[in-house]
């Protein structure tokens, strides 16, 4: 009689632990992963203008309107202090495009509708055209 014997073997328990270069790849990854996904956040919420213009906390600074005048440029009105500042702004520059005296500025923002400031800031612009 011949009995037939089958060796079985078990599995190896034994893990292999990645080299410490590997370690640093996997960190390193997982690192610029996070980063770059706070860059896209960080660009998304300023591209769509969840951030309001008022933060709270800022004292004596404020926007009080602004014009689109291209892709890129605005005009903004800002309040500084209490200083009238009309100012330019592209993508590359800010521009103070006049220092506005306070009893004009009291016409404009008793109705701050942005045709009054349209037609206030044409008739400043062709003002200072002449000057």
């Amino acid at each position: 009689m011949h009995s037939s014997h089958s060796t079985t073997q078990m599995p190896s328990a034994v893990t292999t632990l990645p080299s410490g270069g590997e370690m640093f790849i996997n960190i390193a990854g997982a690192l610029l992963i996070i980063l770059l996904a706070i860059m896209v956040t960080a660009w998304l919420v300023r591209r769509c203008g969840v951030v309001p213009h008022r933060l709270k906390g800022q004292k004596g600074l404020a926007i009080v309107t602004t014009l689109s005048v291209g892709q890129r440029e605005r005009i903004v009105l800002v309040n500084a202090a209490g200083e009238w500042l009309l100012l330019g702004v592209t993508a590359n520059h800010i521009t103070l495009l006049a220092t506005l005296d306070k009893d004009a500025m009291q016409q404009v923002s008793s109705e701050p509708s942005p045709a009054l400031f349209q037609n206030f800031l044409m008739q400043k612009l062709a003002k200072n055209k002449h000057d």
